[in-house]
């Protein structure tokens, strides 16, 4: 079941997160879709989305929804566990003071 708004706290979450193109499948990801229907809107190989798939299932950012056989393989459906994704203040750092003016 999707959440509206899901809360980041745990550390290795957020790094599995915050990866350009897991960002990107994470918004994609509303809608229920597999490595090999997102391979082609995202310009990748269908193995590289599956690895970055593999990484969200990992850190609970998305689920698996279906699982289908399809020409000699098993492809795996997955959707976003929430529709936003809020960071806990605790994780981000203050700026260092001899960076202030960075």
């Amino acid at each position: 079941m999707t959440e509206r708004v899901a809360l980041l706290e745990e550390p290795d979450t957020l790094r599995g997160a915050l990866a350009p193109l897991r960002r990107r499948l994470l918004v994609r990801l509303s809608e229920p879709a597999s490595a090999t229907e997102l391979a082609p809107e995202f310009g990748v190989s269908r193995q590289k989305l599956n690895y970055h798939l593999r990484k969200l299932e990992d850190a609970g950012l998305v689920e698996l929804v279906a699982v289908r056989q399809r020409r000699g393989f098993t492809e795996r459906v997955f959707r976003a566990r929430a529709d936003a994704y809020v960071i806990d203040p605790a994780l981000v750092r203050a700026p260092r003071r001899d960076h202030e003016g960075d």
